[in-house]
């Protein structure tokens, strides 16, 4: 959310009202929480179905490609209104991908580890979430 400003410059157009400029970035990060639980909901059932780690290994794949693809998007100058379609886009499939993600690997990890290190295993997996959020404000903070 630190850099709804520069994501919301990048992808629309200019606006002369910065409030409008930072409704639309923080519109693209609400988009992405609100897919979460269709995720889990469309794709949730399939990974009881199939296999947990089939499914764990797709939604990792699906939310890496999705965040390169975003990262690599050209912007709203050099391809106009389809800039912000394709951000949305992305962000609604990393969104779902992700929202499949965390509650299974939580699913993933108590079915794999003893019974006495449950509790730990799981905190762990809770833990690395909040690692990363950590790390990437960090990066943000030294590089911009």
């Amino acid at each position: 959310m630190y850099i709804s400003d520069i994501v919301s410059a990048a992808i629309f157009p200019a606006n002369a009202d910065p409030r409008v400029a930072k409704l639309q970035g923080m519109g693209l990060f609400v988009i992405g929480y609100l897919a979460r639980p269709i995720g889990g909901v469309l794709i949730g059932r399939y990974g009881d179905i199939k296999g947990r780690k089939p499914v764990l290994l797709l939604s990792i794949i699906v939310t890496a490609c999705s965040l390169l693809a975003m990262a690599f998007l050209p912007t709203y100058a050099q391809w106009g209104a389809a800039a912000p379609a394709l951000f949305i886009l992305l962000r609604i499939i990393q969104g779902m991908a992700f929202g499949l993600y965390v509650p299974l690997s939580w699913v993933f990890v108590a079915e794999h580890v003893p019974r006495q290190y449950l509790s730990v295993a799981c905190s762990y997996a809770t833990a690395s979430f909040f690692v990363g959020v950590l790390f990437s404000n960090a990066f943000f903070y030294v590089v911009i």
